[in-house]
C-alpha cells in the first residue's frame, strides 16, 4: 500500500525507468532539439506510410 501511495504522490520523472516509452527530460538544449526533431521524422514517417499503403 505504501508503494502505490508513494508512486502517485513521489513518483520523479527525471530519472528513467526500465521500460519506460517516452525520452527522459532533456538536460541540454540540443538534447530538446534532438526529440523534437525525433517527433516531427516520425510524423511525417506516419503521414508518407498512411498516403503509400
Amino acid at each position: 500500500m505504501n508503494n502505490k501511495i508513494s508512486y502517485f504522490f513521489f513518483n520523479n520523472n527525471l530519472e528513467s525507468v526500465l521500460f519506460q516509452k517516452n525520452f527522459q527530460d532533456p538536460a541540454t538544449p540540443i538534447a530538446q532539439r534532438i526529440i523534437e526533431i525525433h517527433h516531427h521524422v516520425f510524423f511525417f514517417l506516419v503521414i508518407v506510410l498512411i498516403f503509400v499503403i
